[in-house]
């Protein structure tokens, strides 16, 4: 219910913000520049309002999360948190079905939720995270996240079988068929494939606010600059064609069809509109972005030290690649880039006095390391965001580049 209300609430809110470029609201040429300087005021204002409802929505949403994963609740509320991930993953598809598949407002308040439960351990000088996080959560996946199919950063399908194959075979031998029988009695336990009893609360909470910001934020940032852009230019173009032929159906039978045609392409180009306009304000939110830019800041540092124990990587990098991180997912690594182009291009206040530089050091380390990062795709896009980043001619502000 709530993330409805907030989609809706967002959507009402932000339509002064380009009602001035809508189909639907067409004021004179003259005075758009007008209307404009009218209503960025006013807009900011509810825009302000609106957000800091929704951060105290979230904040309750949180208690509430935060109160269920007490000791009695806290294995089955972690079991729901990962159901809910693993049934939406419909959503990280490029064309989702969102018929069978939560919606965008629910994620992103989830994305909120964990974001927070997250909070104390974002700083990457914090020793708590380092000692908890363990990459065999997603190696050997044996926690409560499926990351079995993912393609992967440096490794092929077949090469990753074959290592794991080489790790279960030295364990079931040195184990013996007693080994269960000794774990119980010493109090030892391991990890137990599907259930993710065996690790800890920060390892798993990592976990899965990066998969749940996978199918959420970084799902709405797809959408909002790729996707509708091109559906709304597609629209526009094809309104303009059937404006252009209105004359050769005037006086004829068919002009009323095609004034019908004409008015369902108007519908639609508006609808578009008010989409976009609604997922702009959602990813405008200044807490949720401060949060996320926060968040991949560690998951850089954590990848860092994957490669370079002491977190400060030499170049080149050792070319034995550790499966610590050739078994990871690729997305980990595109969704951090993702969002950093985004919101170097469109939210370059997010970025401003904040600490870069691990982000810039992991860009920099495996842009130019290919047996690291095989994608060369990925390896463009961390090229892109650093290009970005560097000072523009004439000592202008560096973070405005893109946009």
């Amino acid at each position: 219910m709530y993330s409805r209300s907030l989609i809706a609430l967002l959507f009402v809110s932000n339509m002064c913000v380009d009602c001035c470029q809508w189909p639907a609201v067409r004021f004179p040429p003259h005075t758009h520049a007008t209307y404009a300087v009218y209503f960025q005021v006013d807009v900011e204002r509810h825009m302000n309002t609106l957000y800091m409802a929704s951060k105290h929505i979230g904040g309750e949403l949180t208690a509430i999360v935060k109160a269920l994963l007490s000791k009695a609740t806290r294995q089955k509320m972690l079991t729901w948190l990962a159901t809910v991930i693993e049934g939406n993953m419909e959503l990280a598809k490029m064309q989702s079905n969102i018929r069978v598949a939560a919606s965008h407002g629910f994620f992103v308040n989830l994305n909120f939720v964990l974001l927070k439960l997250c909070g104390p351990f974002l700083d990457p000088s914090s020793g708590v995270f380092w000692k908890r996080v363990d990459p065999r959560y997603v190696i050997l996946n044996n926690g409560r996240l499926n990351f079995k199919e993912e393609t992967k950063l440096a490794a092929t399908q077949q090469e990753q079988a074959a290592w794991l194959q080489q790790q279960q075979q030295p364990e079931q031998a040195a184990a013996g068929p007693d080994s269960s029988t000794a774990a119980a009695a010493d109090g030892s336990t391991s990890p137990t494939p599907g259930a993710g009893e065996g690790y800890h609360f920060i390892c798993e909470s990592f976990f899965m606010t990066l998969k749940a910001l996978h199918l959420g934020v970084i799902k709405l940032i797809h959408i909002s600059t790729d996707d509708l852009p091109f559906y709304i230019q597609q629209g526009v173009q094809a309104q303009q064609q059937l404006e252009a032929q209105m004359s050769r159906f005037v006086g004829t039978p068919a002009e009323t069809m095609a004034n019908a045609e004409l008015k369902r392409v108007q519908q639609r180009v508006d609808q578009l509109m008010a989409m976009k306009c609604c997922f702009d304000a959602a990813l405008g939110d200044p807490d949720l972005d401060a949060d996320c830019l926060a968040f991949y800041r560690l998951v850089a540092a954590w990848l860092l030290r994957l490669v370079s124990p002491s977190g400060l990587a030499e170049l080149p990098l050792p070319e034995q690649v550790p499966k610590t991180w050739a078994l990871l997912p690729e997305w980990f690594v595109e969704d951090l880039a993702e969002f950093l182009l985004y919101i170097t291009r469109y939210r370059p206040r997010v970025i401003h006095n904040q600490q870069l530089g691990d982000l810039m050091l992991f860009m920099v380390v495996f842009m130019g390391s290919p047996s690291y990062l095989k994608n060369p795709y990925l390896r463009g896009k961390l090229c892109e965001v650093v290009h970005l980043w560097l000072p523009q001619e004439q000592d202008a502000p560096s973070f405005t580049r893109g946009r």
